[in-house]
């Protein structure tokens, strides 16, 4: 009988099942929105070769991008029945989880990149305590960069921001806002649908990151930019605890490491290409037009209008004022 047993122990012990048994290689699915050959996806596909690498192979990725899997929603939904175990969101998907995560999103909060970088560092514990209490793990914050917005006809003035009918992606409560505080129609559609949509005439507008616009090839189907930063558009990886937590201990702490390190070499990568996109597409015939005093004034009073809203359907009064604490932190002048 002793005997017997012994067996059956070294037989468990080499199919990987006992005590001591070595982790299996574990396949993580991870999907994003941003087409294959952007900054975003590129970066993604180093980053989980890197992983890889550092695991010796025991923990792998699938990588679905191009909006493959669905919009973001779509994502949440096949993260949630484990067809999906990880992914890169847009501050939309982000906020599906945690709602008070779209603060970060807060039109008009940000005067420029180190306003942001210091909220994100001060407040990412929170977040990911938040996001952890949902069963996800933040292993790391990144950007898309300041919105803009697009137009068929140039923005000289209020009533032709009211003229316009604007794209909002579909679920993004604090654009719906926005944009309604403007006076604009309101038009949601899908990712997908935003180049059909401009072809169309169903809608003559859009907000995006100057990358962004470009990547998805938006920018050529309008004539305009309205030369004012809006929003920094934020985002951030997940990975469904379920999956983070089979992992190794040490794997663990490769992916909280090599991801993080990621994301920030992501958030530089990408203002700079920013920048760059703005020069490529003024040079393609994109005009880029400042508002006049009239329109910029109207645009503050619509934030504005907008956070107050915003509060506290989406996020309290108390995260809002730390956040616009932290980002006035430093200013000199109004």
């Amino acid at each position: 009988m002793n005997k017997l047993l012994k067996i059956i122990i070294i037989a468990l012990m080499v199919s990987g099942i006992g005590p001591n048994a070595v982790h299996c290689a574990t396949l993580l699915k991870t999907a994003v929105v941003m087409p294959e050959g952007s900054t975003w996806t590129k970066m993604l596909h180093e980053m989980t070769e890197e992983i890889e690498r550092k695991t010796a192979g025991a923990v792998t990725f699938q990588v679905f991008a191009g909006g493959i899997s669905g919009d973001e929603p779509d994502v949440i939904r096949k993260m949630r029945v484990n067809r999906l175990q990880a992914a890169g969101f847009s501050g939309i998907g982000l906020g599906v989880l945690v709602p008070e995560v779209r603060v970060l999103e807060s039109v008009l909060l940000f005067r420029d990149n180190d306003e942001v970088d210091r909220v994100r560092a001060a407040l990412f514990d929170d977040f990911a305590r938040r996001f952890d209490e949902k069963g996800y793990v933040l292993l790391g914050f990144f950007e898309a960069g300041f919105t803009y917005l697009y137009t068929r006809r140039p923005i000289n003035g209020v009533t032709d921001l009211k003229n316009t009918k604007m794209w909002i992606w579909k679920g993004d409560q604090i654009a719906t806002r926005y944009v309604s505080a403007l006076g604009m129609e309101a038009v949601p559609l899908h990712m997908t649908d935003v180049n059909t949509g401009l072809e169309t005439g169903l809608i003559d507008g859009f907000y995006a990151p100057p990358l962004a616009a470009m990547a998805l090839q938006w920018f050529a189907r309008v004539g305009y930019v309205l030369d004012y930063p809006l929003v920094n558009s934020c985002g951030g990886f997940l990975i469904t605890k379920r999956a983070f937590n089979r992992l190794s201990e040490d794997h663990r702490q490769v992916l909280r490491e090599v991801v993080r390190a990621y994301c920030a070499k992501l958030v530089t990568i990408t203002r700079v290409e920013n920048t760059q996109a703005k020069t490529l597409m003024a040079n393609a015939g994109l005009r880029f037009m400042p508002p006049t005093d009239a329109v910029k004034s109207y645009l503050h009073g619509a934030a504005e209008s907008a956070t107050a809203m915003n509060i506290p359907a989406i996020y309290p009064r108390g995260l809002y004022e730390r956040v616009a604490g932290l980002a006035a932190e430093g200013r000199s002048a109004p």
